[in-house]
């Protein structure tokens, strides 16, 4: 999806929903806004999918039934149609304007958004861009590169969308590649990172809240996953003497004290 389009109008483009309840019903009952919110990025929306207890809800699958017009705040087109119909003074204006494009909306507070939504469904759009994810936020990931950035759209009306599927977890590797390749990869630094953790101190309910926040695909039942045999691992003598041993050494590579390549090659 472009960040410079307004008029949608291919009906074989995927967009998803990502749910925290399988039921559709329950989930719109718990919704915090009155607009229905799709992204392309199958990534984006997983994380709206993951709950703490244990699992992950779903992930809604829909294509367009018609074409719509969706608010472009980057649009200078759409925005001077905005100002120019929006009932607030220049000083309120300036104040909204940097959010509505390129911001999250919920800034706006809940009568300017409501305001601003309302303008819009009356000069004919359907819905608007809404960019709450930032680069910041990715930043948080420990593999940050799989969770691009990518705007939602906020619709109106949901009828303007046919739901084709439910993606329930045992279906996400199927659907995006870049979603199995970073899960594999959050495995592994499950594995690593608890050991390393436990060797600073921390306790193991610290360690695994940190790794769950740092690996969007993981539900919290594969964080328990080969614990017991990571911790006896970690709790043996031995094992504990070599890995700091490596620690060691690998610090004092990164602090450049030895050069491990010039070793090899004397």
């Amino acid at each position: 999806m472009r960040y410079n389009e307004q008029k949608l109008t291919r009906k074989s483009r995927i967009y998803y929903h990502g749910t925290l309840s399988k039921s559709e019903e329950s989930n719109v009952e718990k919704a915090n806004f009155p607009w229905y919110f799709v992204t392309t990025s199958f990534m984006y929306a997983i994380r709206y999918a993951r709950k703490f207890e244990n699992d992950f809800g779903a992930v809604r699958k829909y294509v367009l039934n018609q074409e719509i017009d969706v608010f472009n705040g980057q649009s200078n087109y759409d925005l001077k149609r905005l100002k120019n119909n929006l009932l607030v003074n220049e000083a309120e204006w300036e104040d909204l304007e940097d959010i509505i494009v390129l911001r999250d909306w919920t800034l706006l507070g809940e009568s300017k958004r409501k305001l601003v939504a309302d303008t819009l469904k009356k000069l004919g759009y359907q819905g608007f861009f809404n960019y709450e994810a930032t680069e910041d936020d990715n930043c948080r990931f420990e593999y940050n590169e799989y969770y691009t950035v990518a705007p939602s759209i906020g619709l109106f009306d949901k009828s303007v969308i046919t739901q084709i599927e439910v993606l329930t977890p045992d279906k996400f590797g199927l659907e995006s590649k870049k979603y199995k390749e970073a899960h594999e990869r959050e495995i592994e630094y499950k594995i690593k990172t608890i050991p390393v953790m436990m060797d600073e101190g921390k306790s193991e309910e610290e360690v695994l809240e940190y790794v769950y926040q740092r690996c969007p695909t993981l539900r919290w039942e594969e964080l328990q996953e080969n614990k017991e045999i990571i911790m006896a691992s970690y709790n043996d003598n031995l094992f504990r003497e070599v890995y700091r041993e490596a620690c060691k050494t690998r610090r004092r590579i990164d602090n450049r004290e030895i050069d491990w390549l010039g070793k090899k090659l004397n």
